[in-house]
């Protein structure tokens, strides 16, 4: 058990080391394009100042927020959700292709550069985010519900889009074959998983709470450190696909 886990996070590590350049690269061009959509199609000033202008800077919960805005603010309250969890989604689908795709062309010794590399993950974009999109959906109706499912199902999903780029399978497999190799394997995936997940809770907090730069900036610059780590928990999740494979071949 435990060699297994030091071998998984020993690869990732010095896969992550030697690859750190395009690895940053990778995860600041996809941070750029979150704030691209969002610029294109989030709300505008107008309807920013409308929303900010009556109960935002003032101390209400959620609820009661909800119950005084006018209907004109809450369907820009759900404007901004929908576009923030359409460059979230498009973001990590991006950036979780890449990663994978990298890792193949180093594999393979037919290291590629990071414009074909790219180029390559724009094609898979269509084939991959109704994968993420579902496993979004499902962990947040996990997490709305119990809180308890919502974790377990956070570290059961995520080998997903390896088993969908890697092993070929469709969407449903993919759900369905991550459930089963994570739940039988949970001591080599649930502790990267747990990590990452704190870790992230952490950034989001600080950086929402401080308010340390513009809110442009300040979206980037988040949106960066969380591509970043994604990026080793995609390389981890790789070398356990396949370390899993020689395994039952064994």
């Amino acid at each position: 058990m435990f060699s297994m886990i030091y071998t998984i996070s020993c690869d990732s590590y010095l896969f992550f080391k030697k690859q750190i350049i395009n690895i940053i690269i990778l995860s600041a061009l996809c941070a750029f394009f979150t704030i691209i959509i969002q610029y294109m199609i989030g709300p505008n000033l107008n309807e920013i100042s409308i929303l900010y202008e009556t109960f935002f800077l003032k101390k209400y919960t959620f609820f009661q927020i909800l119950h005084k805005i006018t209907n004109e603010q809450k369907k820009i309250i759900l404007h901004i959700f929908c576009v923030k969890t359409l460059s979230l989604l498009i973001n990590h689908t991006a950036l979780y292709t890449a990663i994978i795709f990298l890792i193949k062309s180093i594999i393979s010794k037919k290291q590629k550069n990071l414009y074909h590399i790219i180029k390559k993950s724009i094609h898979y974009l269509p084939i991959v985010l109704p994968l993420i999109f579902l496993k979004f959906f499902i962990t947040e109706v996990g997490f709305i519900f119990f809180k308890i499912p919502g974790i377990i199902l956070s570290i059961l999903l995520p080998l997903s889009p390896v088993l969908l780029l890697i092993e070929n399978q469709n969407i449903l497999s993919s759900l369905k074959n991550s459930i089963l190799i994570s739940w039988e394997n949970i001591y080599v995936i649930i502790f990267p998983i747990l990590v990452w997940n704190f870790l992230k809770w952490i950034l989001i907090t600080l950086f929402v709470t401080l308010y340390i730069f513009p809110v442009h900036m300040n979206i980037f610059i988040i949106n960066f450190l969380l591509n970043f780590g994604y990026s080793y928990i995609a390389i981890y999740l790789f070398r356990f696909n396949a370390l899993i494979k020689v395994k039952n071949v064994i």
